[in-house]
């Protein structure tokens, strides 16, 4: 990849990837000899001044498949035209009579400069996450550490397996059962110590139209430390029947075959299906039935979508030209309306495809030299930057419940101010739009549909949970109130004669805890970690965990479905069922044992896995 012969199509991933490493030296190698005897040479990368200095020339790349010389940022910033009339940037050189002098002639030249000045500044704001897309390569790189971290850990596994010279294979390898191996084992072990647990599930269709269950448990890692919040994907689940019958079935069977206690489960986390969030006969309400105590969450993430949906059947044409609606991005250009007008123009003008000329003259012509468009792109664009704001926060797989409310309270709060004082602020931004573009200014109202019925159950666990949220709010409470906030606690996790907590002893113990809790610890798994350095509030530490075991939203499951694609392709498609749970972890094992250098395993693994994040 770090041969700049490959580089024939220079995207943004792969500009961003080589300017992010760095050009790459080729050293150690014995570079071939031409008909007279030259060759390339390590003395090229550097320049001889006149004071006896060396300077660096760390633009110059070597390939080897070429045998030639390339100019690193012109190759990667030269624009196509340019590109013809720079031969270093272009073919590459292999003229090593002349090199020196052609070398000398390059980086003089005004082209050269440019492209030297682009990459330095993206090498720059990619170092320091300035970048425009500086969201998506900070997604990036917390996906690389996840996976040196996943990596980690299996590594770790298979080392003390080797060591004690534990065989890492059963008689059989289907998950969870017994006498599947100690490597296993050792994963589904953990999940199972953790007591209380909630479940994310999502389906999909594979390649051979089979509907697949991704099945995530969700629980607090009390072993750590710190505590931290976990999710584990423990398998795809075959699925024939999609009802909620048929996946309550298939839901209790894993859970009971996995070895955990249906009674020890308190959330359900799904998408906003009839079979699974039916308040009759869906699946949130036969688990329900069985264990009063698994609250049900509706997909946060999914439910901000719903939203936006009703937003769109009352709202402008606008969101036609752009497709799907969350796509927040598509919408950065409309402050550069007038310029892709312009551009589309062009494009008519230029293009020898008819089609091609007539769809530019109707965008340009009928969509954006519209004023209600305008309006609608510049409202959209308020809306959709607040919604996916808290989109991407409620995907993170530690999201709790307490920060959940908050958010999407502020959510509420600034569509309800922005129906009220957004509109003027629109309306004054799409004239302005509207007049640079020569348009007249008309259009028609549309109102703005309120996301506040849509997210009732956060209500209900706040009603639960939230004198929990914070220290600030335990201090809040007198104590008539905090001892009815516990006795309602306890009510709520109570099923039959067994209940999690005891009302009266967490009041007590809450009356000692909220003045001991420091100022600085404002988040529910800060607390927790402080009642476990504390250990002395038994029945506090069992609520804290339990409000932590709830989920937010799927996203999880959604993220495991991109791993399905991956492992069970078009060529696998009648891959079995235990197999495919497996085969992730399987399939590397021989292949670690046998590399000496982990750490490079690790970062090449994780750094191709982060590469892959749609950034769409």
């Amino acid at each position: 990849m770090y041969d700049p012969s490959q580089w024939n199509i220079v995207d943004t991933k792969l500009r961003d990837l080589l300017v992010e490493n760095g050009p790459i030296r080729i050293t150690d190698t014995c570079f071939p000899k031409d008909k007279f005897l030259r060759h390339f040479s390590t003395t090229y990368y550097f320049q001889k001044l006149a004071n006896g200095e060396r300077h660096e020339r760390r633009w110059l790349v070597y390939s080897k498949d070429l045998n030639k010389v390339f100019c690193f940022c012109c190759k990667l910033f030269n624009t196509t035209f340019n590109a013809k009339n720079n031969k270093l940037a272009n073919e590459g050189s292999r003229d090593w009579k002349n090199l020196t002098t052609k070398l000398r002639t390059h980086e003089t030249t005004n082209q050269h400069i440019i492209n030297m000045s682009s990459w330095i500044d993206l090498e720059f704001r990619l170092r320091n996450n300035k970048s425009i897309d500086k969201n998506i390569q900070d997604q990036i790189n917390r996906d690389r550490e996840h996976w040196k971290n996943v990596l980690s850990r299996i590594i770790s596994i298979i080392k003390t397996l080797g060591r004690n010279n534990l065989a890492f294979r059963g008689k059989n390898e289907k998950i969870y059962q017994e006498n599947n191996g100690n490597f296993l084992s050792l994963i589904i072990e953990k999940v199972i110590k953790t007591k209380y647990f909630s479940i994310i599930l999502d389906c999909t269709p594979d390649t051979s139209h089979q509907d697949q269950m991704s099945f995530i448990i969700r629980s607090v890692d009390i072993s750590a430390t710190p505590i931290n919040v976990t999710e584990y994907f423990l398998e795809f689940l075959k699925v024939d029947d999609t009802s909620g019958k048929g996946l309550f079935e298939v839901i209790l069977d894993e859970i009971k075959c996995i070895g955990l206690d249906i009674d020890n489960l308190r959330g359900q986390g799904y998408d906003n299906g009839s079979n699974m969030k039916g308040k009759h006969q869906g699946v949130q309400k036969r688990l329900l039935d069985i264990n009063p105590r698994s609250f049900y969450t509706p997909c946060g993430c999914h439910n901000l979508n719903l939203v936006l949906c009703d937003m769109v059947n009352s709202c402008t044409k606008a969101i036609s030209f752009f497709g799907v609606v969350q796509r927040i991005y598509s919408l950065f250009s409309s402050f550069q309306t007038p310029q892709i007008r312009d551009a589309l123009f062009k494009l008519e003008e230029v293009s020898d495809d008819p089609k091609i000329k007539s769809e530019a003259n109707c965008l340009a012509i009928f969509e954006l030299e519209n004023f209600e468009f305008l309006l609608g792109m510049t409202i959209w664009y308020d809306v959709l930057f607040a919604v996916n704001s808290i989109s991407k926060s409620l995907q993170s797989k530690d999201m709790h419940i307490d920060v959940a409310i908050d958010q999407l309270r502020g959510l509420v709060s600034f569509f309800k101010t922005y129906r009220e004082e957004g509109f003027t602020s629109a309306m004054i931004s799409a004239k302005e739009i509207a007049l640079e573009m020569n348009i007249e200014p008309v259009f028609r109202k549309k109102p703005i549909f309120s996301l506040q019925n849509r997210f009732e159950q956060f209500e209900v666990y706040e009603n639960i949970f939230g004198f929990l949220f914070s220290g600030k709010k335990l201090r809040s409470l007198d104590d008539e109130n905090l001892k009815k906030y516990c006795l309602n606690l306890e009510c709520s996790l109570k099923h039959n004669t067994h209940t999690d907590i005891d009302g009266l002893d967490l009041f007590s113990e809450l009356k000692v805890l909220r003045e001991i809790i420091k100022v600085e610890n404002n988040t529910l798994i800060e607390i927790l970690n402080q009642i476990k350095r504390l250990d002395s509030f038994p029945n506090a530490y069992i609520a804290y965990r339990i409000m932590l075991t709830i989920p937010v939203t799927v996203a999880s499951a959604k993220r495991s479905f991109s791993k399905l694609k991956i492992i069970k392709s078009y060529l696998r498609s009648t891959m079995s069922q235990e197999r495919l749970s497996g085969l992730a972890i399987l399939s590397i094992e021989k292949e670690l044992l046998e590399e000496i250098d982990y750490t490079k395993i690790i970062n090449n693994f994780a750094s191709q896995k982060a590469r892959k994040i749609d950034l769409k």
